[in-house]
């Protein structure tokens, strides 16, 4: 997936995400692989988070994050004016800050005791020992262009397994956020912050627990009101 650095802007006029994104399709951007508006107001805010800068490489190795980190930083210089030239609601917008590091949206992964995969999703597979909930959907944000060849736009939800936050080859360990056990094409149906806290409550507990049977750690995610079945999302 690709790395980003997200963009906070004032001074935007209207702000209407719909059209935005109609009239975006139908442009130039200064960077083929965003071919999606993505901006979100901030609240009542007068304040938008641009997240449309974006690069291709290895997080897990220094040299070439900090490559990205430039990369990206140099971007902004082209997409903030590109907006104002483009767009007569951004004309007079203003940058109100960036990041200090960049975003990375995927990297490694544990090799779990359960793995998360597409066809789990696609077909709504039963999870028996549920400890968060994630999307069934999954694909966004591809190395090329914002959807992956594989991206899939199935509606719903699905739990995360208590399997997924755990590996046989260390038997005191639980991971938690976007490192838990799923396959590589799979990972944005669990990556983003709601799943990852609810995966890091499931593996807090667990490790205060010493790594106990289901049983006791689903009563003790009961007994904390943490919504990790889909019947308890709906409610």
């Amino acid at each position: 997936m690709t790395k980003t650095l997200f963009i906070k802007i004032i001074g935007a006029g209207h702000f209407d995400k719909p059209d935005l994104k109609k009239r975006f399709a139908k442009k130039s951007f200064p960077y083929p692989h965003q071919d999606n508006f993505m901006g979100t107001p901030l609240g009542y805010s007068n304040q938008i988070i641009l997240n449309l800068s974006a690069v291709t490489g290895d997080a897990t190795d220094p040299w070439d994050l900090t490559r990205m980190d430039i990369e990206l930083r140099e971007q902004i210089d082209v997409i903030v004016p590109w907006l104002r030239r483009e767009f007569p609601e951004f004309r007079n917008c203003e940058i109100v800050s960036i990041p200090p590091v960049i975003g990375i949206r995927a990297s490694c992964n544990i090799i779990p005791l359960e793995t998360i995969r597409c066809t789990d999703l696609d077909e709504n597979h039963p999870v028996t020992e549920p400890v968060a909930i994630g999307k069934r959907s999954y694909g966004e944000h591809y190395t090329k262009q914002f959807s992956s060849p594989w991206h899939s736009k199935t509606f719903g939800y699905r739990s995360v397994p208590y399997g997924a936050l755990r590996t046989a080859s260390v038997s005191n360990l639980a991971a938690a956020g976007r490192c838990i056990g799923t396959e590589p094409k799979a990972i944005s149906a669990v990556r983003l912050m709601p799943v990852c806290i609810g995966t890091g409550q499931a593996a807090g507990f667990a490790a205060a627990m010493d790594f106990p049977p289901y049983a006791m750690l689903k009563e003790v995610l009961e007994a904390q009101h943490c919504v990790f079945r889909v019947e308890d999302f709906r409610k």
